[in-house]
Parts: C-alpha cells; sequence; structure tokens
C-alpha cells in the first residue's frame, strides 16, 4: 500500500536517528497502519476512503515525528545527527564509508574530554597524585589518537570491503558471481587487519619486537575468522537493503 506507505514515512523521515532505529520504527508503524487499514475496509469502505480514515487513526506526521523522536536513545540520536551533517543524496561508496568513519573519528575529542577530569577528580579524591591533569592528558591522547586513526581506519576500509562484497552477490537469489573475488576480498580484509593491528600495537608499546612475538598467534586466530566475519556481514547487509527498498524510493514532497 503505497499510501500507507508514504503516511508512515512522513513521520519517521524528519526523525534523527539511526538508520537501524528508523527502519524499526517505519516497519512497527506500518505494521499498526495496515491493521488499522484492514479495520476500515472491514466495515464497508472501499479501498480509498479506507486508507484515508486509517490514516487519519494513525495520527497527524508531524504529531507522530515528535512522539518518535521522544523514544530514539541518545546514541542513535548521536549517529543520526552525523549522518544528517555528512550525509548526502545519492551518496557513493566513499562517501558512505567517509559517514561511517566519521563517527568514530567525532567520537575521540567528546571521548577524550569527559574521561581525563572524571579520572582526575576520582584520583583527586582518593588522595592519588601519581599523576598531575596535563600527564593524564597527555596519556590519553598518546593512546587515544592512535587508536582513533587505527579505528576510524578500519571502519573506512571494511565500509569499502564489504560494499564490493556486496557486488559480488546477485540479487534476488544473492548467490556469489565469483568463489574466488569473495575469498580474494576476505584475503585483503585479513591482511589489511593484521598489519594495521601490528603498526597501532608497535606504536603504544613502542616496542614491535615484542609485540610481534606477544600479539601474532593471537592475531592469525583471530583473522582466520575474517571469511566468517565478512559473510555475515554480507548476509546482515542484504538483508538490511531488502527492508529498506520498500522506503527508499518513496518521494516525500514535504520532509520537514
Amino acid at each position: 500500500m503505497q499510501d500507507l506507505r508514504v503516511h508512515v514515512e512522513k513521520a519517521v523521515r524528519p526523525v534523527v536517528a539511526d538508520q537501524g532505529t528508523k527502519l524499526r520504527m517505519r516497519e512497527e508503524l506500518y505494521s499498526h497502519l495496515l491493521e488499522v487499514f484492514e479495520e476500515e475496509r472491514a466495515t464497508g469502505d472501499d479501498e480509498a476512503a479506507a486508507i484515508l480514515r486509517a490514516n487519519d487513526r494513525l495520527g497527524d506526521p508531524a504529531a507522530l515525528t515528535a512522539e518518535l523522536q521522544a523514544t530514539a536513545s541518545r546514541v542513535s540520536w548521536y549517529e543520526g545527527a552525523i549522518d544528517r551533517i555528512v550525509h548526502r543524496q545519492d551518496e557513493t561508496e566513499i562517501g558512505h564509508a567517509c559517514r561511517l568513519a566519521s563517527r568514530y573519528l567525532l567520537a575521540i575529542v567528546p571521548l577524550i574530554i569527559v574521561v581525563v577530569p572524571t579520572v582526575w577528580i576520582i584520583q583527586t579524591l582518593i588522595g592519588s597524585t601519581q599523576k598531575s591533569f596535563l600527564d593524564l592528558v597527555s596519556d590519553s591522547l598518546w593512546f587515544g589518537v592512535p587508536f582513533g586513526v587505527f579505528a576510524t581506519a578500519q571502519v573506512f576500509f571494511f565500509t569499502i570491503i564489504a560494499h564490493r562484497m556486496l557486488r559480488q552477490f546477485d540479487k534476488p537469489s544473492w548467490r556469489p558471481r565469483s568463489i574466488g573475488g569473495v575469498f580474494g576480498l576476505c584475503a585483503v580484509s585479513t591482511v589489511f587487519l593484521l598489519v594495521s593491528s601490528f603498526a597501532l600495537f608497535s606504536i603504544l608499546t613502542g616496542n614491535p619486537r615484542a609485540t610481534y612475538e606477544l600479539m601474532m598467534p593471537k592475531w592469525l586466530i583471530a583473522s582466520s575468522l575474517m571469511p566468517f566475519v565478512m559473510t555475515g556481514f554480507v548476509l546482515a547487509r542484504r538483508r538490511e537493503i531488502e527492508r529498506l527498498e520498500p522506503w527508499s524510493s518513496l518521494e516525500i514532497a514535504d520532509e520537514t
């Protein structure tokens, strides 16, 4: 029912929240609206009249938007706010990767701003003077900046890889076009994870040799799981794409 979907989309699209939360809102509202529509049809109304009455019973889209916004968590609002800042229509693969990576990059500064004063206050209250406030800031930057760059690079790279992986599967069967292509992407992901992880811990510890000897066996075990992780991601992303398709194509005249 296109008209019912449009009414739901008018209510959900202006909500500031992450895509997963908004998708759940759409599906729950649409399911409820379908039930209302069937009730109206049962009274003998024709389809057009039943749609109008069902939309009226659901409520004004602007009022629904306010109610839905109140149910969104702060984390969901934060992700949605960043998406609104950096998201563009007809988003490219690189644009999508940049948008997701920006969430982690923008989280570094507020994290340091919150954590450092908190640790310093606790340290002061318990009477410990092992480190000054400036020392805590320095330590936080020493750990936070490399880790932030690492996390941002991981998200960016694996988002690009995920898009390439999705290209290897045909719709609607979602069978792989090339087994070699799938395993090749998994191999590239594994190498990138090993190299970037080694670089990160070498910087943090200042001892590349010790990092190699202590961490490499664990990294090899973790990297061996990469094909399963990537396959699981593709399956989850496939499901999300299928659920979003009926909504992403809707043209809403008034999105305010």
